[in-house]
């Protein structure tokens, strides 16, 4: 910001803006939360112009300085140090130019964090605490801590938007060209405040803390904001808390732009998890794990098949099957995934069981896109939506291939291969490791590959050696 004391007088002309409009819930942030630690001056400044702009055209309005100060009787050294104060917090940005053209001052009011982010700024907190002490810091914490729902003895039926909306698949691959238009023009507007999302396909994640992480670095929060899509799509991919993504975006952004270079940011977390694989895999959303899929007819491993997929990140279920092969996850491998996933035809525990087919049931030595893109597109042609709808389609396309060998001795069931039959060692109930040559393993490695797979299987409390859901 261009400091501007002896530029500005009561007649200098300012315009004042914001892009979103102030809420009952932002307001109470703002009284309870801002005012302590703002004083009287600049929480009156910052409630004065939001009360100007707030039924303006656009939301904007053009005025000499005299005009704030009139309002609120103060003089322009008042005005200035409540501005810097809205600045230093983060309500209010403000730019200056130094040609002729008026109004030679902007300034941008920017909504307050909510409460929960706010509580966990620390520069944020501990100035409220210094002025308002530890009893009223307590109980505002409490006013403002969300009451969290009981859930016991109910059962979540929750349906998904696909399968109550009934929406091309094709177009769900490739959108209409007029939603892309849009799309790129709502992110060409920078905002300070990420948006809420329709579908909260990571409910795991939290974006808000994100941001919170990285209020204090050099990342812009509209940088951030603007790229929310790209980093909740690699969170999702790779199984990745807060911290890591915050960590991997400090690396991917320009200390001369503070622009975070996305090319960078994709090459560097797939180049982390392909050299060396995550020791503890993290759970997909609940979400996309697919909470009413039925697995009624499935044999016992195949509902554990469907349960693992439903629980890991597909990097990580890809990492885990490469790993029972002895193998490594390769550039394209993890190119071909992200792929798919980024398409949006299916969700990732359709997109596990799809990198097992090709890998376990077809025998493949490694993925190729044209063979995914085949299946996949058969799939998504027969409304698969779920993991256990999937291995339904591999019995359907297996019965099928083998219909037109009919002999009178010869059944349907004995000719049908199921998914049981290449399911992974470390996915199996009867699951004994051995060593290369067959031999039982020692006490020491059984312990180490016991510990290996729970690592693997038992997510958010799942057990999915022994079959349990």
């Amino acid at each position: 910001m261009v400091e501007g004391s002896n530029q500005m007088t009561p007649k200098t002309t300012v315009a004042v803006t914001s892009q979103s409009r102030l809420t009952e819930s932002d307001r109470l942030v703002l009284d309870r939360l801002y005012q302590p630690i703002l004083g009287v001056s600049a929480y009156s400044l910052v409630t004065s112009l939001w009360r100007e702009i707030e039924f303006q055209p656009h939301q904007r309005i053009e005025v000499p300085h005299y005009h704030f100060l009139q309002i609120l009787n103060i003089d322009l050294p008042t005005f200035e140090t409540a501005r810097k104060r809205l600045e230093a917090v983060g309500l209010l940005r403000s730019f200056h130019r130094r040609d002729q053209v008026l109004p030679e001052w902007l300034y941008q009011l920017e909504l307050p964090v909510n409460s929960s982010l706010f509580f966990s700024d620390n520069l944020l907190s501990l100035l409220l605490l210094e002025i308002v002490g530890e009893q009223q810091f307590k109980a505002l914490a409490l006013a403002f801590r969300p009451e969290p729902v009981d859930h016991t003895g109910f059962q979540e039926t929750t349906d998904q938007f696909l399968n109550v909306f009934k929406v091309d698949n094709r177009l769900i691959a490739t959108p209409p060209a007029v939603i892309q238009e849009v799309q790129n023009s709502m992110g060409d507007v920078e905002t300070s405040r990420a948006p809420a999302t329709v579908t909260p396909d990571h409910d795991g994640f939290d974006f808000d803390l994100l941001t919170a992480i990285l209020q204090r670095s050099y990342v812009e929060a509209a940088d951030l904001s603007h790229h929310r899509d790209l980093i909740l799509n690699e969170v999702a991919l790779y199984g990745l808390t807060e911290t890591e993504m915050a960590s991997y975006i400090t690396d991917a952004t320009s200390l001369t732009t503070n622009k975070v270079d996305t090319r960078q940011l994709k090459l560097k977390i797939a180049a982390d998890h392909r050299s060396a694989p995550r020791s503890q895999a993290t759970p997909v959303s609940t979400t996309q794990s697919a909470k009413a899929d039925t697995v009624t007819g499935l044999s016992q491993p195949e509902k554990s098949l469907v349960s693992l997929a439903n629980r890991l990140s597909p990097m990580d279920f890809l990492t885990a099957i490469r790993t029972e092969q002895h193998g490594f996850v390769a550039a394209n491998e993890q190119r071909i995934v992200e792929r798919l996933d980024a398409q949006k035809v299916f969700g990732h525990p359709v997109l596990n069981i799809l990198v097992f087919y090709l890998l376990n049931d077809m025998g493949k030595a490694t993925l190729t896109q044209s063979l995914a893109d085949t299946v996949a597109n058969g799939w998504a042609q027969a409304g698969v939506t779920t993991a256990a709808e999937a291995i339904r389609e591999i019995h359907r396309y297996r019965a099928k291939q083998n219909s037109p060998k009919k002999t009178p001795r010869r059944s349907a069931s004995s000719n049908r291969r199921t998914v049981k039959e290449t399911l992974p060692e470390w996915a199996k109930d009867d699951y004994q490791p051995t060593n290369g040559t067959g031999s039982k393993l020692s006490d020491e490695q059984r312990a180490k590959m016991a510990e290996q797979l729970k690592r693997l299987n038992a997510k958010n409390g799942g057990d999915v050696d022994n079959g349990k859901h």
